[in-house]
């Protein structure tokens, strides 16, 4: 009897995963004025979210910027304010679980190295200015250890400057002024050591991946190099950060100069052996074109193969950007969304000025997202964009896209969910995802909905639902949502948040007048 009833539990277990419950256990309302900025959402996983905005009120030369910290439930804990000289922008943003570290800087390209560093932990605030000795455009920032790593590019070459905030001492990491050179990604690891990706374009046709791991102090450790091949270069790539013992770097290939991408590559990082890369093309992915109907799928997949095969290079491209690598017991996850740029209009925010290549960071600049590259921090997480236009549709986002490597760079999975129509002014990230078991749910936020497909990675079976974003009170009514407001980001464990503006009333007062409210749902898939 007991072993019957064990293999009755494994035979249901697909099952049981497949009716895994998605809920809206928390909400969070902040009313709005007609002239309130918006909030950029900072994720601080168990510790909670922050949110950051500036406001109308000036004393001096500096405007007041608002923090409000929430915890997991959504619950206002604190409310802080600081003082920041009016010329200088929100840049990039660290946290620990003790602390919450705000960049700020000026805008413009010309005076722009000028940057202020705030350290909020408690009702304690500190702030140090970080002044480079030569113009910087900063492109990233981290922190390793008790020092803070600010990567980007002086007179178009790439550099990395270490902060000691304990001496305020500044110091540029030597070997990256080197021209031909892009700086691809900077990353802060498990180990309290920092990655730093380098793409060498010297050689015409053949594109090198430099890699480089320093402790916090900024003395090397291990350096590697990864060749594409001829006629093959790298393109926006990611670097995981040794929460596993292994190293991989993922992202997408194509043919140097050209913005359109024709697959994905995983490289295995070894410190005792060089290993290949493994490229896989779009046309030969199982379900990257599952929303072609099934005769041009499958000529387009028998072209890809048979050209392969010949030595010849695909002919198959897309506009594609990995967006998230997650590290798993597995092995790893990669997030990437496939879009399709505008033909005409400004030049696209998302191509960083010294380089072809996308960068994988949603959002442009927050205050100029046309000229200034995106500046993020280690967890991955984007800049919700404070002001920027949303005039122009510049960009189309069609498709989320979730791939699995093992350890080698071996290809394990890949799926893909079409999106309802969504434009943008500028690329951002409008999808996420969440491993569980063997169920792969892939998620995103159209208008007023959250749209959900899961996926059993043991028979590939799917099914879509969509879920309404649910409000504070049965009493209220959606009168009306921001338009273009669809974000959804992964938290931590298996929560997510959504967030948007909405115009709200309550049907139950004799007033029913609309109240305007920024609001965070809390996300939960059990």
């Amino acid at each position: 009897m007991m072993i019957w009833l064990y293999r009755m539990f494994f035979l249901l277990l697909p099952v049981m995963l497949a009716q895994a419950q998605i809920t809206q256990p928390h909400r969070y309302e902040k009313e709005l004025r007609f002239n309130d900025h918006d909030f950029m959402i900072i994720p601080r996983a168990a510790e909670g979210l922050a949110l950051v905005r500036e406001t109308n009120t000036f004393k001096g030369g500096n405007r007041t910027w608002e923090i409000i910290l929430l915890d997991t439930t959504l619950t206002e804990r604190k409310t802080l304010q600081i003082e920041v000289d009016q010329r200088r922008n929100l840049l990039g943003y660290e946290h620990t679980p003790e602390a919450l570290y705000l960049l700020y800087g000026q805008a413009d390209n010309q005076v722009r190295s000028i940057f202020q560093l705030f350290h909020i932990e408690g009702d304690s605030i500190k702030s140090w200015e970080i002044k480079p000795e030569i113009n910087c455009v900063l492109t990233q920032f981290i922190r390793a250890g008790k020092n803070f790593l600010l990567g980007g590019y002086m007179n178009n070459e790439p550099t990395i400057l270490l902060f000691r905030p304990e001496n305020e001492s500044l110091k540029i990491l030597p070997g990256f002024f080197q021209k031909d050179t892009d700086l691809l990604d900077l990353r802060t690891n498990q180990n309290n050591t920092f990655t730093v990706l380098l793409m060498d374009r010297r050689s015409r046709n053949n594109r090198k991946l430099l890699l480089r791991i320093y402790d916090s102090e900024g003395v090397e450790l291990f350096h590697n190099e990864i060749s594409m091949g001829e006629r093959k270069a790298p393109q926006t790539c990611l670097v995981s950060t040794l929460q596993r013992e292994d190293m991989l770097i993922a992202g997408t290939w194509g043919v140097p100069h050209s913005r359109q991408s024709l697959g994905f590559f995983a490289a295995p990082v070894d410190p005792f052996q060089s290993k290949e890369p493994q490229l896989y093309a779009l046309g030969e992915l199982n379900h990257y074109l599952d929303h072609l109907k099934e005769t041009k799928r499958r000529r387009i997949q028998e072209k890809t193969i048979t050209m392969m095969k010949a030595g010849r290079l695909p002919d198959y491209l897309d506009n594609v950007r990995p967006i998230r690598l997650e590290e798993t017991s597995k092995g790893f996850i990669l997030l990437a969304e496939v879009f399709i740029p505008a033909s005409t209009g400004p030049r696209d925010p998302m191509f960083y000025p010294y380089t072809f290549y996308p960068w994988p960071y949603p959002y442009g600049f927050p205050y100029n997202p046309l000229y200034y590259p995106p500046v993020y921090n280690r967890w991955y997480n984007p800049f919700y964009p404070i002001d920027s236009s949303r005039e122009q549709d510049n960009v189309k986002v069609t498709r989320s896209v979730v791939l699995a490597f093992d350890n080698q760079g071996k290809l394990l999975w890949d799926f893909s969910y079409p999106m309802e129509e969504i434009r943008l002014a500028s690329v951002g990230q409008m999808s996420d995802f969440y491993l569980s078991g063997d169920s792969l749910f892939i998620l995103y936020k159209r208008k007023t909905n959250l749209h959900v497909k899961r996926i059993n990675l043991q028979n590939q079976e799917s099914k879509e639902e969509v879920i309404s974003i649910e409000l504070s009170s049965t009493g209220d009514e959606l009168r009306q949502e921001k338009d273009r407001d669809e974000y959804i980001r992964y938290w931590y464990g298996n929560k997510f948040y959504v967030w948007g503006v909405q115009s709200i009333r309550n049907k139950t007062l004799a007033d029913d007048t609309s109240r305007q409210v920024f609001y965070i749902n809390a996300v939960r898939i059990h």
